[in-house]
Protein backbone atom coordinates (compact mmCIF):
# COMPACT_ATOMS: atom_id res chain seq x y z
CA UNK A 1 0.00 0.00 0.00
CA UNK A 2 2.65 2.48 0.95
CA UNK A 3 4.33 1.66 -2.89
CA UNK A 4 1.34 2.87 -4.43
CA UNK A 5 0.49 5.87 -2.39
CA UNK A 6 4.72 6.70 -3.48
CA UNK A 7 4.09 5.70 -6.91
CA UNK A 8 1.00 8.15 -6.98
CA UNK A 9 3.23 10.75 -5.32
CA UNK A 10 5.96 10.26 -7.85
CA UNK A 11 3.23 10.58 -10.82
CA UNK A 12 1.16 13.56 -9.75
CA UNK A 13 5.20 15.51 -8.94
CA UNK A 14 6.13 14.69 -12.40
CA UNK A 15 3.07 15.73 -13.90
CA UNK A 16 2.82 19.10 -12.08
CA UNK A 17 6.77 20.00 -13.78
CA UNK A 18 5.24 18.60 -16.80
CA UNK A 19 2.29 21.09 -16.88
CA UNK A 20 4.75 24.07 -15.63
CA UNK A 21 6.91 22.99 -18.38
CA UNK A 22 4.15 23.34 -20.81
CA UNK A 23 3.18 26.54 -19.45
CA UNK A 24 6.24 28.45 -18.94
CA UNK A 25 7.15 27.55 -22.89
CA UNK A 26 3.69 28.63 -24.35
CA UNK A 27 4.15 31.55 -22.16
CA UNK A 28 7.78 32.34 -23.46
CA UNK A 29 5.88 31.97 -27.03
CA UNK A 30 3.38 34.29 -26.33
CA UNK A 31 5.71 36.93 -24.85
CA UNK A 32 8.45 37.10 -28.14
CA UNK A 33 5.87 36.61 -30.87
CA UNK A 34 2.72 36.96 -30.34
CA UNK A 35 1.96 39.76 -27.92
CA UNK A 36 3.75 42.02 -25.32
CA UNK A 37 3.54 45.07 -23.21
CA UNK A 38 5.44 48.44 -23.20
CA UNK A 39 5.13 51.28 -20.82
CA UNK A 40 4.82 54.71 -22.20
CA UNK A 41 7.84 56.70 -21.08
CA UNK A 42 6.80 59.97 -21.78
CA UNK A 43 4.37 62.80 -22.07
CA UNK A 44 4.47 62.68 -26.52
CA UNK A 45 1.14 60.46 -26.45
CA UNK A 46 -1.31 63.10 -24.33
CA UNK A 47 -3.89 62.95 -23.97
CA UNK A 48 -4.19 59.20 -25.67
CA UNK A 49 -1.47 58.11 -23.05
CA UNK A 50 0.34 59.33 -19.99
CA UNK A 51 3.94 58.42 -19.03
CA UNK A 52 3.85 54.85 -17.13
CA UNK A 53 0.86 53.94 -18.81
CA UNK A 54 1.02 49.76 -19.61
CA UNK A 55 0.32 48.63 -22.70
CA UNK A 56 -0.60 45.90 -24.53
CA UNK A 57 1.16 45.18 -27.79
CA UNK A 58 0.16 42.98 -30.66
CA UNK A 59 2.96 41.40 -32.18
CA UNK A 60 2.00 39.08 -34.06
CA UNK A 61 -0.80 39.90 -37.16
CA UNK A 62 0.78 43.04 -36.83
CA UNK A 63 3.37 44.70 -38.64
CA UNK A 64 4.28 40.59 -40.24
CA UNK A 65 0.66 40.26 -41.87
CA UNK A 66 -0.80 43.30 -41.63
CA UNK A 67 -0.21 46.49 -43.18
CA UNK A 68 0.82 49.27 -41.58
CA UNK A 69 -3.22 51.98 -41.58
CA UNK A 70 -2.32 56.20 -40.85
CA UNK A 71 -3.43 56.65 -37.33
CA UNK A 72 -2.24 52.93 -35.74
CA UNK A 73 -0.40 53.57 -32.46
CA UNK A 74 2.65 51.97 -32.81
CA UNK A 75 6.25 50.37 -30.81
CA UNK A 76 8.94 50.52 -32.73
CA UNK A 77 13.00 51.04 -31.95
CA UNK A 78 14.00 54.47 -32.53
CA UNK A 79 17.54 55.44 -33.79
CA UNK A 80 19.20 54.91 -30.24
CA UNK A 81 17.59 51.47 -30.16
CA UNK A 82 15.67 52.70 -27.40
CA UNK A 83 11.38 51.49 -27.55
CA UNK A 84 9.39 54.45 -28.64
CA UNK A 85 5.17 54.65 -28.86
CA UNK A 86 4.17 57.10 -31.46
CA UNK A 87 1.39 57.47 -33.89
CA UNK A 88 1.50 56.43 -37.92
CA UNK A 89 0.49 60.13 -40.04
CA UNK A 90 2.62 58.72 -42.87
CA UNK A 91 3.13 55.94 -45.31
CA UNK A 92 5.70 55.05 -47.63
CA UNK A 93 5.66 57.66 -51.03
CA UNK A 94 3.41 60.11 -49.20
CA UNK A 95 4.64 64.04 -49.27
CA UNK A 96 4.11 65.18 -45.53
CA UNK A 97 3.63 68.90 -44.86
CA UNK A 98 2.96 70.89 -41.14
CA UNK A 99 1.97 74.09 -41.49
CA UNK A 100 -1.03 76.55 -40.60
CA UNK A 101 -1.16 74.26 -37.57
CA UNK A 102 -2.32 71.26 -39.47
CA UNK A 103 -0.50 68.08 -40.83
CA UNK A 104 -0.79 68.07 -45.04
CA UNK A 105 -0.65 64.59 -46.36
CA UNK A 106 0.24 64.73 -50.07
CA UNK A 107 -1.21 68.18 -50.40
CA UNK A 108 -4.87 67.72 -48.26
CA UNK A 109 -5.37 68.63 -44.58
CA UNK A 110 -5.32 65.55 -42.09
CA UNK A 111 -7.65 66.10 -39.48
CA UNK A 112 -7.19 64.63 -36.37
CA UNK A 113 -8.91 64.11 -33.40
CA UNK A 114 -7.09 62.55 -31.08
CA UNK A 115 -4.64 65.36 -30.74
CA UNK A 116 -6.08 69.01 -29.12
CA UNK A 117 -2.53 70.56 -29.35
CA UNK A 118 -2.34 72.47 -32.21
CA UNK A 119 1.50 72.14 -33.95
CA UNK A 120 3.35 75.11 -33.44
CA UNK A 121 6.30 73.87 -36.37
CA UNK A 122 5.88 74.62 -39.59
CA UNK A 123 8.04 71.97 -41.49
CA UNK A 124 8.74 72.10 -45.08
CA UNK A 125 7.07 69.34 -47.41
CA UNK A 126 9.22 66.25 -47.57
CA UNK A 127 8.41 62.27 -48.51
CA UNK A 128 8.21 59.22 -46.41
CA UNK A 129 10.83 56.92 -48.34
CA UNK A 130 10.27 53.87 -49.61
CA UNK A 131 10.04 50.99 -46.67
CA UNK A 132 9.11 54.04 -43.73
CA UNK A 133 6.39 55.32 -42.18
CA UNK A 134 6.49 58.58 -40.31
CA UNK A 135 5.50 58.58 -36.93
CA UNK A 136 4.27 62.00 -34.13
CA UNK A 137 2.96 62.24 -31.05
CA UNK A 138 -0.20 62.95 -30.47
CA UNK A 139 0.81 65.96 -27.98
CA UNK A 140 2.13 67.89 -30.46
CA UNK A 141 2.82 71.29 -28.16
CA UNK A 142 5.63 69.13 -25.97
CA UNK A 143 7.66 68.19 -29.39
CA UNK A 144 9.13 71.12 -30.19
CA UNK A 145 12.36 70.23 -30.60
CA UNK A 146 11.44 66.42 -32.13
CA UNK A 147 8.42 66.86 -34.13
CA UNK A 148 8.45 63.35 -35.77
CA UNK A 149 10.79 61.10 -37.45
CA UNK A 150 10.53 58.30 -40.30
CA UNK A 151 11.04 55.06 -39.00
CA UNK A 152 12.17 52.29 -41.12
CA UNK A 153 9.22 49.12 -41.15
CA UNK A 154 12.02 46.77 -39.70
CA UNK A 155 12.08 48.49 -36.30
CA UNK A 156 8.09 48.47 -35.63
CA UNK A 157 7.72 46.18 -32.65
CA UNK A 158 4.05 46.00 -32.76
CA UNK A 159 0.37 47.94 -32.47
CA UNK A 160 -0.98 49.19 -29.87
CA UNK A 161 -4.17 47.14 -28.89
CA UNK A 162 -5.22 49.07 -25.76
CA UNK A 163 -4.38 50.36 -21.75
CA UNK A 164 -3.83 47.64 -19.15
CA UNK A 165 -3.19 49.98 -16.70
CA UNK A 166 -3.98 52.05 -15.08
CA UNK A 167 -7.39 49.46 -15.03
CA UNK A 168 -9.99 52.77 -15.44
CA UNK A 169 -8.14 53.75 -18.68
Amino acid sequence: MDKAIENNKSRYFLELIEILLIVFALSWFLRFYVLDTAIVTNNDMNPTFNSNDKVLVDKFLYPNKREVDRGDIVVFLNKNHSINIKRVIGLEGDRIEIRNSYVYINGKPFYETYTKTPISIEVKPFFVPSKHIFVLGDNRHSNLVFIGENIPKENLIGRVLFTYWPYKK
